[in-house]
């Protein structure tokens, strides 16, 4: 399935991202998804042993919305 994640930015710029899992994807995936659309492969905090929240919160991000997009075979 599919899952369309909104996001803001530090600027206060809403972005959003989709995000493939079978099942609502655990914050972790999320996390990462959205920091790598942000900043692409350079994030400006590395997740190290950082939970995936403080790591959205070192980067300036936060998850605003998640959302199943549905697919043509359900119509």
């Amino acid at each position: 399935m599919d899952w369309l994640v909104t996001y803001q930015t530090a600027a206060g710029l809403r972005k959003k991202v989709v995000v493939r899992a079978i099942a609502l994807p655990n914050h972790k995936a999320v996390a990462q998804k959205i920091v790598m659309d942000a900043y692409g492969d350079e994030p400006p905090q590395p997740l190290g042993n950082l939970s995936a929240i403080d790591w959205l919160d070192r980067c300036g991000l936060e998850i605003v919305d998640i959302d199943l997009l549905k697919s043509e075979a359900a119509i």
